[in-house]
């Protein structure tokens, strides 16, 4: 961690073990109030959890856009933590969005109910994989309702094809029931965030899509108007048209 005053000059940058005891002991030893930048890497969300706990300001720098530390010829973690309290100090850092805690527990519980999906997916596939080796098509459609599984259970398959499938399908049970409480979870969530309330009268938009909005938005009003929701959105070319023309929700939700 680098530690830059006023006036630029670097009192102490020096490697503080990534423990919650060692960060709060080097805040500890400072005698006026500190504001804090931290570059949005992979294991950000602790530290600024942390000093959201601790009442520090703290910005997220955009990595992406930190050429000063990109350009460098010579990296090091010092450098780096330097370059950016010169920045912060400069008020020259460019900043990333910093959600909320909440926002950001949303999101995990989404992304998590999105990696269960794939799981079981992943697992359906691998038995469809093992009966194309033996020529076998389930005639019906929709293999793994009751019938596909009585007919998949009735299969002379080879015993490791046999063994596998087994498997697999305990696998796809087990995901189902994960999946089921995560839909569960999220439907609970929804009803309590009052966006995602908002977003679920629209027709078409389910709980968990109203949730997924809501947590990736982060605050409508953040946006200074709907051209700027559109854009983060990835509807950036249809600016040209007017607002409520671009996006009804979007509209609404900027006045």
């Amino acid at each position: 961690m680098a530690l830059v005053d006023d006036v630029g000059r670097v009192l102490s940058n020096r490697s503080v073990v990534c423990e919650k005891e060692s960060v709060k002991g080097f805040f500890s030893h400072l005698k006026e109030p500190a504001q804090v930048v931290v570059e949005a890497t992979s294991n950000w969300y602790w530290f600024c959890n942390l000093l959201e706990e601790m009442e520090i300001p703290v910005l997220l720098a955009h990595p992406l856009k930190m050429k000063a530390i990109a350009a460098a010829r010579i990296k090091t973690d010092k450098l780096d933590a330097a370059t950016l309290a010169h920045l912060l100090r400069a008020d020259l850092v460019p900043r990333a969005h910093l959600s909320s805690h909440q926002a950001r527990l949303d999101r995990e519980l989404l992304r998590h109910r999105t990696v269960l999906v794939r799981l079981r997916t992943g697992a359906k596939n691998r038995i469809h994989a093992l009966l194309a080796k033996e020529n076998l098509v389930y005639p019906k459609g929709g293999l793994f309702t009751q019938h596909g599984r009585q007919w998949l259970a009735s299969l002379a398959l080879q015993p490791v094809h046999r063994a596998i499938v087994d498997r697999m399908l305990i696998l796809v049970q087990v995901l189902e029931m994960l999946i089921e409480q995560a839909s569960k979870e999220i439907r609970v969530r929804a009803e309590d965030d009052r966006a995602a309330r908002l977003l679920c009268s629209i027709p078409g938009v389910s709980y968990y899509t109203a949730l997924l909005i809501a947590a990736e938005i982060d605050g409508v009003h953040r946006f200074p108007d709907a051209r700027h929701l559109c854009s983060y959105a990835g509807r950036g070319p249809l600016t040209s048209l007017p607002a409520d023309e671009i996006d009804p929700l979007a509209s609404s939700f900027a006045r």
